[in-house]
């Protein structure tokens, strides 16, 4: 494959960018330090995606995290928060399953770790209607029972609140958890504060319904005030942007254009974006078929441009009311993004990772075929499918009173390093006035999950980068990286030995340190079927210098029992302070009104097998 095959720039960047990446990390005109101990990386491993990405355990556990390799920073404090769906096995998407929490605590001499389910209403009826009319099944991406509603499995993202903390996913609402306890505390608003997400007549009488939302709300320490949507999707759909302050009932306004019609979210909202005076909210690039949910085979292409929504903050006045938006239209499209909290003269800077034909809401079924007409790998059913394309670093600024892109601002970065862009960390809970340091991982691209199916789906893809008929012929491995926006340029990568994928990276500031958005370290999963190791599963913790991916690892954590899937977002905590309790939605209260109309031996379900656990 010849190099064009895999640059491409757009908007202000050229080719000369790239001679900025750092190979090492370092600055080369500094002088020499000694490099410090580093992790040994462990056994050569095939060139393949391990099947543990598949697997994981549903066990609650307390224990040590053992050093496999390297040395521990003393420095390193603090608790890191990872989430993941734990896989059904059935070859439904590894996305569906019951949230598990795994809590990583640091005290600069050892570290441990703690894992709980998450256990909203909806769990502890899946428990009793197992084996009864009222059981849940699998369909697709959702799990759902026709007598008791659609299951918020708690699975895909964090919000930290000072210090509260609440777990989000992206069709139902979020629940504030005990960061000690790991327990879930409430849900964010009632029932009756939300607009259902489906129609009346699905599933009628049902407890538990679908709130399409955003896995990432945003928390704005500066104001006090947690920014989210609830919206139904669709040509025909409304967008509401929702306002919360932590203790009362949740504030709303229904966003239209300027000709006054509403907004519709065509695919979904999957991150929401907030600036100081603007709120931005994205059409992201995940399109989840409702036909699927109900044994249907339908697969739709992502549009291939990213969508935004910009509201003005100081339109967001109590009471409610129509808020006018504009609307910006990124080159490419995104699934992850935010902005620079600065937003003087209007200018909002967006960072985005454009996830070009990389459409992660399908995954391996049964009945695909490989594009290189191999046959499926055992076990691999239910793998999120292989890009179609490389995917690329965005950096965009947008005059917020028009929504036109700012010429000449743009940068749009193609990158070896960047197949399967994945999920990314920065310092602080939320994105800086001026970001200069953000971490992506990408997790390759692996030709066994390279299905025919997705690849047709892609084939006319307008911004492609990389021919179909030029694709990696072999597993590409994962990256960590930190990106520089300012200077557009990859400034510091790592590269995963075969075998081991990386997921959920976190920044954790350096305990004493400066402050600086690359003073600390970056915790990141790594997954493989290496079990060679004594006291680990093969499936590790990574600590690396947040201002040195390059020389890699400085240490690598596990334990026999530390059995994770693929693994999703993160959030980061220097301290726990058991929740209050003091918002608290009651579940009766807030069931009552829909179990009015259920089936007597639904309200004996709950009566009997759900409520009790929440009094």
């Amino acid at each position: 494959m010849n190099r064009r095959s895999f640059l491409r720039w757009g908007g202000a960047a050229s080719a000369s960018l790239l001679a900025g990446r750092s190979l090492t990390g370092c600055d080369p005109s500094g002088p020499a330090t000694p490099p410090p101990a580093l992790a040994d990386t462990g056994p050569a491993l095939p060139r393949r995606l391990p099947a543990s990405v598949a697997r994981g355990k549903r066990d609650e556990i307390d224990a040590p995290l053992h050093v496999i390799s390297g040395q521990l920073p003393r420095d390193l404090r603090g608790h890191v928060f990872v989430v993941a769906a734990i896989p059904f096995g059935d070859g439904t998407p590894l996305f569906n399953g019951d949230g598990l929490i795994w809590r990583f605590d640091f005290d600069g001499v050892g570290a441990a770790f703690k894992s709980r389910l998450c256990k909203p209403p909806c769990y502890w009826a899946d428990l009793a209607a197992a084996g009864t009319p009222h059981a849940f099944q699998n369909g697709g991406p959702s799990r759902y029972s026709p007598t008791l509603g659609f299951r918020n499995s708690l699975n895909t993202a964090f919000l930290p609140m000072n210090d509260r903390l609440l777990v989000t996913v992206d069709a139902a609402r979020p629940y504030e958890i005990d960061p000690v306890s790991l327990e879930v505390v409430s849900p964010v608003g009632a029932l009756a504060e939300w607009t259902p997400g489906l129609p009346e007549n699905v599933f009628p009488g049902s407890p538990f319904t679908v709130q399409f939302t955003t896995a990432h709300p945003f928390y704005d320490e500066r104001t006090g005030e947690m920014i989210t949507v609830n919206y139904t999707p669709g040509p025909n759909g409304q967008l509401d942007l929702v306002r919360w302050d932590g203790e009362g009932k949740l504030e709303r306004w229904p966003l239209v254009l300027p000709d006054g019609a509403p907004v519709a979210i065509l695919q979904s909202a999957h991150q929401v974006a907030v600036t100081r005076d603007h709120v931005l909210v994205m059409d992201t690039a995940f399109v989840a078929e409702p036909e699927q949910i109900f044994g249907g085979t339908v697969s739709r292409a992502q549009a291939p441009e990213a969508t935004v929504y910009i509201a003005r903050r100081k339109d967001l006045v109590s009471g409610g009311g129509a808020v006018t938006v504009q609307r910006a239209t990124l080159p490419r499209e995104s699934v992850h993004f935010f902005a620079d909290y600065d937003d003087e003269g209007g200018l909002i800077t967006v960072h985005a990772a454009h996830c070009c034909a990389f459409d992660v809401s399908e995954w391996v079924r049964d009945d695909d075929v490989r594009a290189d007409g191999k046959p499926l790998r055992e076990g691999f059913l239910g793998f999120p499918v292989a890009p179609t394309d490389l995917s690329a670093l965005g950096r965009h600024v947008i005059d917020a009173s028009t929504g036109a892109l700012v010429k000449g601002e743009s940068v749009m970065l193609f990158d070896e390093s960047l197949w399967g862009l994945a999920l990314y960390a920065h310092a602080g809970s939320a994105p800086a006035g001026r970001m200069e340091a953000i971490y992506w991982s990408s997790g390759g691209f692996s030709e066994e999950a390279h299905v025919a199916r997705v690849a047709e789906l892609y084939a006319d893809y307008p911004h492609r980068t990389v021919p179909l008929d030029e694709m990696p012929l072999e597993t590409q491995p994962g990256h960590l990286l930190r990106f520089d926006p300012r200077a557009g340029v990859i400034a510091d990568v790592y590269r995963f030995p075969d075998g081991r994928s990386p997921q959920s990276p976190h920044f954790v500031p350096r305990s004493g340190g400066t402050g600086g958005q690359t003073d600390g370290y970056i915790t990141c999963i790594v997954l493989s079927d290496d079990t060679s190791q004594s006291g680990s599963s093969g499936d590790e913790l990574w600590i690396f210098d947040a201002a040195n991916l390059a020389q890699g690892p400085l240490c690598r954590l596990g334990h026999a029992q530390l059995d994770l899937p693929l693994s999703l977002h993160t959030a980061y905590l220097p301290q726990l302070a058991p929740a209050t309790g003091a918002y608290w939605i009651d579940p009766r209260l807030d069931y009552a009104a829909r179990l009015a109309s259920a089936p007597p031996e639904v309200k004996a379900l709950m009566e009997e097998h759900v409520f009790p656990h929440f009094d």
